[in-house]
């Protein structure tokens, strides 16, 4: 039951944050290229992509789930605030933040995952960079 509604918010999240980030292109334009890709071209694409992909190689289970509960907690307001979600996938949502948010104190002192919440904030100011790993967080509890 759980499953089957994260999986329709997951659906309706992913298609409000695609109808948000793209736009009408000519068919021809869709097309896949066959060109070659720099590494520079390879790190903007990871930076502007949907999902997740923590930049920190020293990232612990901690750090990562509360980027998760951020992220989450980042485009939650947005959503909720709409008349996009139901009842229901609002509340399993909020059961969704709950799992990250109880993930991101798993051994830590209460000073610690203030810690980890401030190191989070720090390297993701920006409401928009937190919610882009949403959508990865979502498909992980699925």
């Amino acid at each position: 039951m759980i499953q089957s509604v994260l999986r329709a918010s997951l659906a309706s999240a992913a298609t409000l944050m695609l109808t948000a980030c793209s736009a009408a292109t000519d068919v021809e334009e869709q097309q896949p290229s066959q060109a070659e890709f720099s590494a520079e071209d390879k790190r903007v694409a990871q930076a502007l992509s949907i999902g997740r992909n923590v930049e920190r190689a020293d990232a612990t289970p901690q750090y990562e789930a509360m980027l998760c509960h951020l992220a989450l907690e980042a485009i939650g307001e947005r959503l909720e605030n709409t008349d996009l979600l139901t009842s229901e996938q609002i509340e399993v949502f909020e059961k969704a933040k709950a799992i990250y948010q109880n993930r991101a104190g798993v051994g830590l002192t209460t000073e610690e995952r203030e810690k980890t919440r401030s190191d989070v904030e720090a390297a993701y100011p920006e409401t928009k960079d937190r919610a882009r790993f949403a959508m990865g967080c979502l498909r992980d509890l699925v």
